[in-house]
């Protein structure tokens, strides 16, 4: 299953073909910052601020919180929303209400600012990761090189962003036989990561 983003951005650019410019409108990727508030008893207090792709924000939110041991299944987060306040919406700043309240914040590695690029910067240490790392999970008979073969195929054909600018990453979720379960699309790897761990968490994937 693929959850669309935002429509590309159409941008006035100068094509240079063999010695001559001409003006042309090409598409871009759109890249945002998300901030991620925490809520409790009428406060609030800011737990991470990323540059996204806008689109599956709240799985986005759920993905970051429960890779980062803030949440342990959906049943935590008591609510999600975008900030409101009467008739003003601020879409690029989410609400979110957990079971356990402000205790999540000592779970969080990743504070503040997050950037597009590797999902671990902003981490306070290695130790923090350490601490987070489990043993894989595997049940299933070893996989196929036919199925491992196929799944970048199936991946980049789940990407209609990536084909309409050539400038996304991508992280897909499969199944042991090889079906394409979900693809997320996003500038920033780990991002696209989140969206789809929320996703899974939504649909009681995760083990």
């Amino acid at each position: 299953m693929t959850v669309l983003p935002e429509t590309p951005a159409q941008r006035p650019v100068l094509r240079y073909t063999a010695g001559q410019l001409t003006a042309a409108t090409d598409q871009v990727v759109i890249e945002e910052p998300l901030e991620i508030r925490l809520i409790h008893g009428g406060e609030e207090q800011t737990v991470a601020v990323t540059m996204r792709t806008p689109g599956a924000d709240h799985e986005l939110a759920t993905g970051f919180l429960y890779a980062e041991g803030a949440i342990r299944d959906a049943a935590d987060v008591l609510s999600l929303s975008p900030w409101r306040e009467g008739d003003v919406e601020a879409p690029n700043v989410l609400r979110v209400e957990l079971r356990s309240g402000f205790a999540a914040m000592r779970s969080l590695s990743r504070h503040t600012f997050t950037s597009s690029a590797c999902g671990v910067c902003g981490t306070g240490s290695i130790e923090r990761l350490a601490v987070r790392a489990v043993p894989a999970i595997w049940t299933q008979p070893p996989l196929t090189a036919d199925i491992i073969r196929d799944l970048p195929a199936q991946l980049h054909a789940a990407q209609p962003l990536f084909a309409a600018t050539g400038g996304l990453h991508a992280a897909g979720l499969f199944t042991a036989g090889g079906e394409c379960l979900a693809v997320r699309e996003d500038v920033g790897r780990h991002n696209a990561v989140d969206k789809l761990i929320g996703w899974a968490l939504g649909q009681g994937l995760l083990p």
